[in-house]
């Protein structure tokens, strides 16, 4: 009956190994947007960066399970002009960030202030 604690611990710890790879994931990962670009920086050790104008950006699509509408977190899709598409996993409130884009892409360029929001 001892091997059933070895296993249970076992299990609680890849869990908290888990959750905590995806929770330095998700607080080291920045997305931005301003009148002109839209900024993308995921991963702390092995950093990955995207940078895009608003004007080659055609679409944002937003993925979100029952969960992610629940927790409020969810998947971007960019998708740029000449078919490049980028996902973005796990992203914070994904609906005010695309709700962001629109509105920048909307003001245009060179109206008004910089607004720029980081969604961690």
């Amino acid at each position: 009956m001892s091997w059933l604690w070895y296993l249970g611990t076992i299990v609680v710890a890849a869990g908290i190994g888990w959750g905590l790879v995806h929770y330095v994931e998700l607080m080291t990962s920045e997305f931005a947007v301003t009148t002109t670009r839209l900024i993308f920086k995921v991963g702390l050790v092995a950093r990955y960066t995207t940078e895009l104008l608003l004007t080659k950006v055609e679409s944002i699509g937003v993925t979100q399970g029952l969960i992610g509408r629940l927790l409020d977190y969810g998947d971007l899709t960019v998708t740029g002009t000449g078919g490049a598409r980028e996902v973005f996993r796990r992203v914070s409130d994904p609906i005010a960030f695309r709700n962001h884009v629109q509105e920048a892409s909307v003001s245009g360029s060179g109206h008004g202030q910089a607004r720029t929001t980081t969604e961690t």
